[in-house]
Formats: structure tokens, C-alpha cells, sequence
């Protein structure tokens, strides 16, 4: 059996989650120490034919998904590769942090796998997997918060042992570096009763707590890092960043 990195990618959960067919084995992960939860996906493919294997089947020229729901026998087959796998995944991360993956549940719809939000980034990188012949592939679902807290440790090359692979560090720090995030500037909130909003109409005007020239909140995936002022740039709105705040 072989194994073969074929891509690695940041993209948006939702997008993630929109590509995947049905079924597909969904293995829900639990990341210790971090907080938060990962995704394992293995194809249909793949898991029809390690059943194949299993049950004495001919040699494997790669399966054809029926499109059909997972059997008994082959969700068992899903959690015994799952499990397999975390321990490698163990020993992977090893060289960067001691992460630990415990698997939580398996499901088989992508609706009732969301870790994350539809609109937070993941990193997600896709094993090939060939038994004589390709048959499938695994795929590695990590949360950009989930990272968050060791980010800078990560991005430094730093490890609790002196080996690792560089090439791996720099490829996951480009890919890092290449997450597509959501800014967004607050021009100021108010309150309102229900019945006021009720009878606004087209015309209306909010008027805002905040001066003309006051200094805005910039938020990065909701979270509050800089302040800045408005203005135009090139013919554009846009907004110089002042400072941190507070």
C-alpha cells in the first residue's frame, strides 16, 4: 500500500464541505491539548475496497461507489482505519507539537459534520491511497482556530525534538500565510425597539453614535485587532489602521 500527499490546501469550511460526495466516512476528531475538533474524511471508494480486502475480495483495481449508504460492516471498517491512522497522525505531529487526536464520532452526511462554521478557514490536506491500483483517498480537515494557539509556535519551526521536516514546515507556513480571511470595519451600532425597525422604509436614515472622525474598529474573522480612520484611496473607501486597541 501506498500513500501520497496530492494536495494541500486553505479554503473556506463551507467550500470544503460542498465538495464532498455522499457518503463518505466522516470521522469526527477531538484535538488535544487545543480546543476544538478536526475531520478525517475517507472516500466511499477507498473503504469499499479495504472491505473487499478484508472479506477475501479479488485484487483491488479500485471499487465502484454505488452510491449508497455505509453498511454495518463497513462503518466498523471506517472506525478501525480511523484508528489506525490517529496513531500516525500522533507520531506525525510529533516533530512540531504533541497534538493527540481522539475520535469522537463517524458520520455520513457532510450537513452533520461542521466543526467549524461555514465561513471559518480549514487546512485540508488529501492522501492518495493505492492498494496495486488507486482506489481512494484520506483527507485532513484542521481548523485555522484550532491552530490559533500554537500559530506563532508553528510558524517559528519550533519542536519539542531537534529532527522534522523543513520542507513540511514551509510548506504549511505558505499555506498558513495563504488562508483567505473576512476584515470588516464597524461604523457604529445603535439600538432599536423592534417596532422601530418594523417601520423603516427606504430614505431612512440610522444615525450613529460614532463622529466623522473617530476612529473605527477593524475586526479580522469577527475578532476586534486594529482602529482606524476612513477616507479614500485610489478612488476606493478604505481605512488607514491607526492602532491596536486596547
Amino acid at each position: 500500500m501506498e500513500v501520497d500527499l496530492s494536495e494541500r490546501q486553505a479554503i473556506g469550511f463551507s467550500d470544503f464541505i460542498k465538495g464532498l460526495p455522499v457518503p463518505t466516512g466522516l470521522a469526527l476528531l477531538r484535538v488535544e491539548p487545543l480546543q476544538g475538533s478536526a475531520l478525517l474524511v475517507l472516500e466511499a471508494g477507498l473503504v469499499f475496497s479495504f472491505v473487499e480486502l478484508l472479506l477475501g475480495g479479488p485484487k483491488v483495481e479500485g471499487t465502484k461507489v454505488e452510491g449508497r449508504d455505509f453498511t454495518p460492516i463497513e462503518m466498523r471498517v471506517i472506525r478501525r482505519i480511523v484508528k489506525i491512522l490517529l496513531e500516525d497522525l500522533k507520531k506525525a505531529w510529533e516533530v512540531l507539537y504533541p497534538l493527540r487526536f481522539e475520535l469522537e464520532k463517524v458520520e455520513l452526511s457532510p450537513q452533520l459534520a461542521a466543526v467549524v462554521p461555514q465561513d471559518e478557514a480549514v487546512m485540508a490536506a488529501r492522501f492518495t491511497v493505492e492498494l496495486e491500483a488507486p482506489v481512494g483517498a484520506i483527507t485532513l480537515c484542521l481548523p485555522a482556530s484550532v491552530l490559533k494557539p500554537i500559530r506563532e509556535q508553528l510558524l517559528r519551526g519550533e519542536r519539542p525534538q531537534a529532527r522534522g521536516d523543513p520542507h513540511w514546515r514551509k510548506a504549511l507556513h505558505e499555506a498558513l500565510m495563504r488562508v483567505p480571511l473576512t476584515v470588516e470595519v464597524e461604523l457604529g451600532r445603535v439600538r432599536m425597539p423592534p417596532r422601530r425597525i418594523l417601520e423603516m422604509k427606504e430614505g431612512d436614515v440610522l444615525r450613529l453614535p460614532t463622529g466623522v472622525e473617530e476612529e473605527l474598529l477593524v475586526k479580522v474573522q469577527r475578532v476586534p485587532l486594529f482602529k482606524g480612520v476612513p477616507g479614500l484611496s485610489r478612488g476606493q473607501r478604505a481605512v488607514r489602521i491607526t492602532s491596536l486597541p486596547n
